[in-house]
């Protein structure tokens, strides 16, 4: 009788314990698991503004971009009117020499 009894303890002990490592054991799953969660989540909203911060950065170069194309456009527009203006003026001045050549 003295021996099922140690036994009956001794297995009872054994269940507890197992019992107790294996909630231990679920509990720590649970807690990485969780933590890896809230890390994963902090990477992905570090990533997130990051291109968030970089896609501000092309915005800002895009509009600087177009305002010195529309300045290279003005600039352009202005030294084709003063090429015109030379052209006319040395054609008068060419029809002015031939003018004089022929009197």
């Amino acid at each position: 009788m003295l021996d099922e009894n140690l036994t009956t303890i001794v297995v009872a002990g054994i269940t507890v314990l197992s019992g107790a490592g294996f909630w231990s054991w679920m509990q720590k799953k649970s807690e990485l698991a969780y933590a890896k969660s809230a890390r994963d989540d902090r990477e992905t909203i570090e990533f997130r503004d990051t291109l968030k911060a970089q896609l501000d950065d092309l915005r800002a170069d895009n509009v600087k971009l177009h305002e010195r194309i529309e300045q290279l456009l003005n600039e352009t527009a202005d030294l084709k009117a003063e090429l015109a203006s030379a052209k006319a003026t040395i054609t008068h001045l060419e029809a002015m020499l031939r003018m004089r050549g022929i009197n």
